[in-house]
């Protein structure tokens, strides 16, 4: 203990003294804590569903338990209650210290919220640009049903491609982009995302994957996919036939091509 050994030893000349704190083994630790806390939570949650289902063969159980924390305390933070790991000498708490943290998490480490049906909990974010390349890629497979015709995240010389598309049926295969940008539908596109699409389609690996002669064969095609709600909520072509996308302007073999977003509408009362 720093500070009581400065004031008691060093600050008087002691210095082969020290102070210490030695720790007790015994069952108030930060683990029995956070199952007691989650216990009261229990208790406190069954006090309120009683009334909606007969809750009497939990709340003994929980009173059966109660005792055995009679010499345990409560007063546990939640930075212990998140950070809290399972000591591998005890495997045993390691499900029911889990389960505890979940139950305390859920509703936000505050007895005062239990009960309740609204319970505050942090906001998150929803990553639109990954959402929408899933989106994209589900469509691509609704077209495209043989085998390997689409690749999803293709790795090439340190690099990720979102898709190689490689028809059977078509002449010829693209590097294909998914850019979560509505505004591609007026705007041109620019020219980083055009750098970085093209970037892809002049990887050794990609024309080694396609079967494509890296000297003879033309520049492989690219495309770029956005939301267009103008559009519908599939690719209008198939895989079939090769269709005539939109040529991005100042670009040989880039094209683009949109798709309309699903909306949650309100049901008419």
């Amino acid at each position: 203990m720093v500070g009581r050994n400065i004031r008691q030893n060093l600050a008087k000349g002691r210095i082969t003294g020290n102070v210490c704190n030695y720790q007790v083994y015994g069952i108030d630790t930060p683990e029995n804590r956070i199952l007691k806390k989650a216990l009261i939570f229990c208790l406190k949650q069954l006090e309120t569903y009683r009334h909606v289902f007969d809750t009497e063969l939990l709340t003994a159980k929980a009173r059966y338990a109660e005792p055995y924390f009679s010499n345990v305390g409560d007063d546990v933070g939640a930075k212990t209650i998140k950070t809290c790991k399972c000591n591998p000498v005890f495997k045993e708490y390691a499900q029911a210290l889990e389960f505890a943290q979940l139950l305390l998490r859920r509703y936000s480490y505050d007895i005062i919220c239990v009960g309740k049906q609204d319970v505050p909990t942090p906001p998150f974010w929803i990553d639109m640009s990954k959402l929408f390349e899933l989106y994209v890629f589900h469509h691509l497979r609704q077209v495209f049903t043989g085998k390997r015709e689409v690749r999803y995240h293709v790795n090439a010389h340190y690099q990720e491609l979102d898709y190689l598309l490689q028809p059977e049926l078509w002449p010829s295969p693209y590097v294909i982009d998914a850019k979560y940008k509505p505004r591609y539908k007026e705007a041109h596109i620019t020219k980083e995302d055009a750098r970085e699409v093209a970037g892809y389609a002049r990887l050794s690996k990609v024309y080694s994957l396609l079967g494509l002669d890296e000297e003879t064969s033309l520049p492989i095609k690219c495309l770029i996919v956005y939301p267009d709600q103008a559009q519908e909520e599939h690719f209008s072509f198939n895989r079939v036939k090769e269709p005539v996308f939109d040529s991005i302007p100042g670009y040989v073999r880039m094209y683009k091509v949109g798709i309309r977003l699903p909306i949650i509408r309100p049901e008419q009362p």
